[in-house]
């Protein structure tokens, strides 16, 4: 009896524990963890998802949720996610040093979390979100850019910049992967403008008006449906089952791992999922182009000329409804029902590609 009680009453205590938002001091460095951004409940259920689905194949994987403290997010919710569904590979932690955007590309109050965050993983993922400031890349404000959270930007902003931007050589910690080169740093839609922004690149605010000369979403509607971003015909209907992104081709140029998977499955412009509405304009001279749109005006992903595991992805590949049958939407008001955006992508020889980006993060990741 005493046992029992004992293994119920340690049961408790651990989950309680984990529960715990922790500071980056209080990481347990691993050989087989990564950071992710803005761990929001719906980002944490797709990556548990990719992890219960064996799409994320790395053994004994950790995941730490970071999270600034000024952001406009309650990231309450998402430990209270964590606690409840008893997410053994998930730990949140808070960052709550001030950085004001003057202090973006500068040492700042946040210099050493940067640095603990980074000597504790193996990589990190910047995930997807609202607009830039454009004040951040020294443009003025288009009327068609969001700004929701400025104070996250801030942050992810400057953590980029201390991973891979120039600081001056008496700062010996700087660039955090001038000592850590096989260090792994993804962006996945905002991500990739955040690291394009951080090192010196801008973005169109709008591609349907600034590339396409569109003003109204009809005009979107009778574009080629390939240079279209995001499902605008669910600005014309109030039907919420109809999924928010869209789908189109990419393709390629030059080598890459991107490239390599395509010629692979024998589809070299697969589908991609995209919901955005801004994208690269300048692209980080540290930066080169390895996809685009077929047209060729939006850069759909980048590589770091130096840094082997540094890319950028203006596509998303790691929705859980990409990969689950069972989520069914609507994809376009002209389809008779609602269908998976897996069989969709399946049905256009889209759905390996999606796969084995995963693939190739977890082989990079594994020690």
């Amino acid at each position: 009896m005493q046992n029992i009680l004992f293994s119920i009453l340690l049961l408790i205590f651990t989950n309680g524990l984990f529960a715990e938002t922790i500071t980056p001091e209080e990481m347990e460095p691993s050989k087989t963890s990564f950071i992710i951004t803005h761990p929001t409940v719906s980002n944490i259920k797709n990556f548990q998802y990719l992890i219960d689905n064996n799409i994320l194949k790395i053994p004994n994987v950790k995941i730490y949720g970071v999270f600034y403290k000024f952001e406009k997010y309650d990231y309450a919710a998402s430990e209270e996610y964590i606690k409840e569904n008893n997410l053994s590979h998930f730990q949140l932690v808070e960052i709550d040093d001030s950085i004001p955007a003057e202090k973006i590309r500068q040492q700042n109050a946040c210099s050493d979390d940067f640095y603990l965050l980074a000597k504790s993983v193996q990589g990190i993922i910047f995930l997807g979100g609202d607009d830039l400031p454009p004040a951040t890349y020294n443009n003025q404000t288009n009327l068609l850019t969001g700004i929701d959270d400025p104070q996250r930007h801030y942050f992810e902003l400057s953590f980029v910049y201390h991973l891979l931007g120039n600081f001056p050589v008496t700062q010996d910690s700087f660039p955090i992967l001038k000592n850590n080169p096989n260090f792994i740093v993804w962006g996945i839609c905002l991500g990739m403008q955040t690291i394009n922004v951080a090192l010196d690149g801008s973005l169109i605010q709008d591609i349907s008006s600034e590339l396409y000369g569109c003003k109204t979403v009809e005009d979107v509607l009778a574009m080629d449906t390939n240079n279209v971003h995001k499902n605008y015909e669910r600005l014309l209907h109030s039907d919420l089952s109809m999924t928010g992104g869209k789908f189109h081709p990419i393709r390629f140029s030059g080598k890459s791992f991107l490239k390599a998977i395509a010629d692979t499955i024998k589809n070299t412009t697969p589908l991609v999922y995209s919901y955005h509405h801004q994208c690269v304009k300048v692209l980080s001279p540290d930066f080169t182009l390895i996809a685009t749109s077929l047209d060729g005006k939006v850069p759909e992903a980048m590589h770091h000329k130096i840094y082997p595991n540094v890319y950028g992805f203006q596509f998303h590949f790691e929705y859980q409804y990409l990969y689950d049958e069972n989520i069914k939407v609507l994809i376009h008001t002209s389809d008779k029902s609602q269908q998976s955006l897996r069989h969709y992508l399946k049905q256009h020889g889209s759905l390996v590609f999606q796969y084995k980006v995963w693939e190739y993060f977890s082989k990079t990741l594994m020690p």
